[in-house]
């Protein structure tokens, strides 16, 4: 198995695109019409949340199953798209972690690449 290493500039990147999702697929707005996957029930199975007073902390498993689905509500991307993006991620374990201090105006601050790892 290869693990990647990520920086504190790509870590930034990321939880932005896992706040994007978490939004998206909270709303519904992810679901595919005929899916017999629900969306919803599989992010609530694969991610773990912690919201304290001044702390946010996300570690989400992120399965083939979530980008199969949320990728097919896009019309503008063929199935052909989703399973060639899928067989990308196929070999990888993708999990996304944030974790981090509220400031008093809604800022950020997270915790390095290390912190996350220890």
């Amino acid at each position: 198995m290869r693990i990647s290493r990520i920086t504190i500039k790509n870590l930034t990147c990321i939880a932005s695109v896992v706040v994007a999702m978490l939004l998206c697929s909270g709303q519904g707005i992810c679901l595919e019409r005929n899916s017999k996957i629900d969306i919803n029930e599989l992010i609530r199975e694969t991610q773990k949340m912690t919201q304290e007073a001044g702390a946010m902390t996300i570690v989400w498993w992120i399965p083939e199953e979530f980008w199969r689905v949320n990728l097919a509500q896009n019309p503008s991307i063929t199935k052909e798209q989703v399973d060639s993006f899928v067989q990308i991620l196929r070999p990888y374990i993708l999990v996304a972690v944030v974790d981090g201090k509220i400031g008093s105006l809604g800022g950020i601050v997270y915790k390095s690449e290390m912190d996350i790892r220890s």
